[in-house]
Formats: C-alpha cells, sequence, structure tokens
C-alpha cells in the first residue's frame, strides 16, 4: 500500500517528484510518460476501498517476527528514518514545508520525539510494536502513510530507533504529546 493514504494527485507527485520524496519515487517517474502511471496510481488507491473493517483486522494483528526484531539495529534506524520520514518529519523536508498548510496535523518532529499516538505507560516491548505498525501501515485517516514495501528487519529497526528516542525524551522530562 504505496500510495493508499493519498488522493491520486498526491499520489502522483509522490510517485514521479524526487524533492519530495526519497529517491526510490524517482523508479516510478518513468512510468508517467505515458498512460500507465496513473493506472498504477488508480491501482494502488483502489487498495483502501471496500470494507476496511477486515484490513484494520489484519493490521492490528500483525507482528514482526522474532527474527526480524533480532536482526532489528537502531543505528540503521536512524539512516531509514532520515530516508522515509525526514521527508514530513524532519523540520527541513521537503513535503512538511511544501504541504505545511495542507497537512490535517502537521507532522510531529522525530527529533523531538512527541508522539500523539503512542501511550508512554505500556511497557517498552509494546510501544516498540505499536510504533512498527504505524511505521509499515501508516494512520489510517490522517495524512501519515505507511512503508509496507520495506522489509520487516527494516520496519524493526525503525520502531527500535524510535522507541528508544521516546523511552529517551520521556526519562529527560519531554512529555509532550
Amino acid at each position: 500500500m504505496i500510495f493508499g493514504h493519498y488522493a491520486g494527485s498526491y499520489s502522483r507527485l509522490l510517485a514521479t517528484d524526487s524533492a519530495f520524496t526519497s529517491t526510490e519515487g524517482q523508479i516510478y517517474e518513468l512510468l508517467f510518460h505515458d498512460q500507465r502511471g496513473d493506472d498504477l496510481v488508480a491501482y494502488l488507491s483502489s487498495l483502501r476501498t471496500g470494507d476496511l473493517s477486515e484490513r484494520a483486522q489484519q493490521e492490528k494483528l500483525w507482528t514482526l517476527s522474532l527474527a526480524a526484531w533480532s536482526a532489528a539495529n537502531a543505528e540503521e534506524g536512524i539512516q531509514l528514518c532520515a530516508r522515509y520520514c525526514g521527508t514530513c518529519h524532519d523540520s527541513e523536508g521537503p513535503t512538511r514545508i511544501a504541504w505545511h498548510d495542507a497537512f490535517h496535523h502537521l507532522p510531529i518532529e522525530l527529533s523531538k520525539a512527541q508522539y500523539r499516538t503512542i501511550d508512554l505507560g505500556v511497557p517498552s516491548s509494546a510501544r516498540a510494536l505499536v510504533i512498527a505498525r504505524i511505521v509499515k501501515f501508516g494512520i489510517p485517516g490522517t495524512d501519515m502513510p505507511g512503508h509496507e514495501y520495506l522489509p520487516d528487519q527494516q520496519i524493526g529497526s525503525m520502531a527500535l530507533w524510535l522507541s528508544q528516542q521516546m523511552t529517551q525524551s520521556h526519562l529527560h522530562g519531554n512529555t509532550q504529546n
């Protein structure tokens, strides 16, 4: 579900304009020389239509394998978050700047570890799983997309680093959510 959370025009922008996305977005640029790119956007957008309750239940039950958690690496998580999340979640991210007024809620800055949808009261392992689900599937009904195309090990690395950031921030009194 690469573009499932977005309207067609925004999906097309994400797929074609490398200033708004990571370098992988350039791959899709080749598709938009003819009708195939528009067909791809229409197909990907259609994946989130219909009965979403079954899909929501699948997302809620999804978990990382023990192998993916074991291979997760916080240092890799920093790099992956900068690459895939920084465009919206960095104060100078190009998508954040360009779409500042269009976001329903301005994305939180990852460097401040101020997460709106994460409960600080849950154990860190449960919190990491919640974060992994958000990284993988996004937050339905918001501007936050998922990264379902990433391998689970990378999802785990991102979740591990984000969870560590949240714990560290909480211990230092930065708990504004």
